[in-house]
Parts: C-alpha cells; structure tokens; sequence
C-alpha cells in the first residue's frame, strides 16, 4: 500500500517536472516574441520619426518652389510687356 502512494506520488512529481519544463520553454518562447515586437515597435517608431522630418523638409521645399514659381511668373511677365 504504501509503495503504491509511493509510486503515484513519483509519477505525478515526474508528471508535474514535465509540465514545469513545457512552462519554462512556452514563457521563453513568449519572452522571445515579446523582444521581437519591442524591436519592431522601435524600428516603426524610428521610421514614423525619419518620414515626419522628411515631410516638414518637402513642406518647406515646395514652399520655396511656390516663391520660385510665382518671381518666374512676374519676370515672364516683365519680359514678355
């Protein structure tokens, strides 16, 4: 009898070490995927930042391509009276 408890209890304590094992490599794989989504967060991140400064450069440029344009258009003009 009491070799039997015995032996129950060995087999849920190796049944229980199995599953300890299985949490430890699911928490790794969710730790593993949790640093990829971080690093791909910062990259966007990075990227969105990079794109806004270019915008507010191309908003500046056609600022002064508008300028530009519109001295072209009185000297066309000048030329042309």
């Amino acid at each position: 009898m009491f070799s039997g408890y015995l032996s129950q209890s060995s087999a849920a304590v190796k049944e229980l070490t199995g599953y300890r094992q299985q949490l430890g490599q699911s928490m790794a794989s969710v730790i593993s995927v949790v640093q990829q989504t971080s690093a791909s967060t910062e990259e966007v991140a990075s990227m969105s930042s990079q794109q806004f400064i270019v915008s507010e450069e191309l908003v500046a440029l056609s600022g002064k391509l508008e300028v530009l344009a519109e001295k072209l258009k009185q000297s066309m003009v000048s030329f042309q009276g």
